[in-house]
């Protein structure tokens, strides 16, 4: 559409603050025929929050074309010149203007400052004037339309063509980073937790926490960097958790399974605390005291005397059953079953002492058809025996009591007879460890003799 031109005086100072705006415009609306942005929006189709700058931008060729046509009605302007503009070529010359102002360069004097702020007011004298006179031509409302069309175009000019600096989001970019970091690590370590069946910390612990685990990550202090721990953190879930049970004391959900290394830990505990209630109440022996020593305790067993008991109807090797024969037949069956095989005779000896001591005895009596040692052991032999080292013990110890009680013992005599044989036990190993020391001597003194 044609509006009516004012005739404007265009000096060589003042086409030389106008031309650098001209010639921005007028190379990116060249460029953007061919599709080249060099300098669009930074975060155009990136961030859609930060380049949401210029919603009514649109581009329009009438307005481009008016663009051009003050740029070439200015073009190698050497001396002063008079020219006809309408509002919206005005409105350009201004917009070149301002462009200007934006980038301004250091070496500007007050003079050259002074005398933009005459141009531009000069330019928008005139601009004023040929608006009065299109809305006098073609309406208010015509007018208002182009006026719209030449702010969207000058929105899209900027949008697409004038953005020279990287725009500031409000706080530094690495600042930025660092916070998107945090958050990052926050939400793996809450996951770590979660995982984990561990309740979550406060806001507060989780902020100390999060503050520990990045200083600490860009240090190096860690076989993996804060990088490599965002960019898989699934991967790292174990290395989260313990770093925060190190610093904070992490409670587990109620629903969290039992690790077998907790659940064994918690029936140690659990035995040994059942252990010391029974200490406390259940009576000692007065003969016995459970703080001997076992050098004391070797001692007293091997000078001690037991009582005569009973045989029973038992035999042993063709002999009644009777105190030196029972501990003999103790002894060597806990030198040739246990000691020979896993030297823990002193263990399964003080295991049996123990389940006596506590009254641990009564589930142990049964009734049996053997009426021999040797046959009792047969009989009571149990069916499974562990490999693990407690419950081996306990087994043995449990098998010896069976066969203690079957022969019609009483547990205060079996108490004391333990140590006899567990003495009398380690006597045999001493007496075959000698023996076998003899038979060395002898074949290397054969050996010797005979000549080669």
């Amino acid at each position: 559409m044609t509006f009516p031109k004012q005739r404007i005086t265009i000096a060589l100072a003042e086409y030389l603050l106008l031309k650098p705006g001209l010639d921005v415009l007028a190379n990116g609306l060249a460029g953007a025929k061919l599709e080249s942005f060099p300098h669009r929006q930074p975060f155009d189709r990136i961030d859609f929050v930060a380049s949401d700058v210029y919603r009514n931008k649109a581009y329009d060729d009438q307005m481009a074309a008016r663009v051009v046509s003050v740029r070439n009605k200015l073009w190698d302007l050497s001396q002063s010149r008079k020219i006809r503009l309408d509002p919206f070529e005005l409105a350009a010359a201004a917009f070149a203007l301002r462009l200007w102002k934006a980038h301004e360069p250091s070496s500007t004097t007050e003079a050259v400052s002074a005398g933009v702020k005459l141009l531009e007011a000069k330019i928008e004298r005139y601009r004023r004037r040929a608006k009065s006179a299109a809305v006098k031509l073609v309406g208010k409302s015509v007018y208002e339309g182009s006026a719209q069309r030449w702010r969207g175009f000058q929105a899209w000019s900027r949008y697409n063509l004038l953005y020279f600096k990287l725009p500031n989001r409000g706080k530094p970019r690495q600042a930025n980073f660092w916070r998107e970091q945090r958050e990052q690590l926050t939400v793996a370590i809450k996951a770590a937790l979660e995982k984990g069946f561990f309740e979550i910390p406060s806001d507060e612990e989780i902020a100390k926490i999060v503050t520990l685990a990045t200083r600490s990550l860009r240090r190096g202090r860690h076989p993996v960097t804060l990088r490599e721990l965002l960019q898989a953190p699934q991967d790292h879930t174990d290395f989260l958790v313990g770093f925060v049970e190190k610093r904070f004391e992490l409670k587990p959900l109620p629903n969290a399974p039992v690790p077998p290394w907790k659940a064994a830990s918690d029936r140690a505990d659990i035995f040994r605390a059942c252990r010391e209630r029974r200490a406390q109440t259940a009576p000692i022996p007065s003969s016995v005291n459970p703080h001997e020593s076992a050098a004391g305790e070797e001692a007293r067993n091997a000078t001690t005397p037991l009582k005569a008991v009973t045989s029973n109807g038992y035999t042993h090797k063709g002999k009644a059953i009777t105190a030196e024969v029972a501990c003999d037949a103790m002894a060597e069956w806990l030198y040739r079953t246990v000691t020979v095989k896993f030297d823990l005779t002193r263990e399964v000896c003080e295991q049996a002492k123990f389940l006596i001591q506590h009254g641990a005895v009564d589930g142990y009596r049964g009734t049996t058809t053997a009426t021999s040692f040797d046959g009792l052991i047969e009989e009571l032999r149990p069916a499974d025996v562990d490999t693990d080292l407690p419950s081996f013990i306990n087994t043995h110890a449990e098998w010896l009591l069976k066969v203690l009680l079957a022969l019609r013992q009483k547990p205060i005599w079996i108490y004391q007879a333990l140590g006899s044989a567990w003495v009398r036990a380690k006597q045999l190993e001493e007496k075959a460890r000698y023996d076998e020391w003899v038979a060395t001597r002898a074949n290397g003194s054969q050996r010797a003799s005979i000549r080669v």
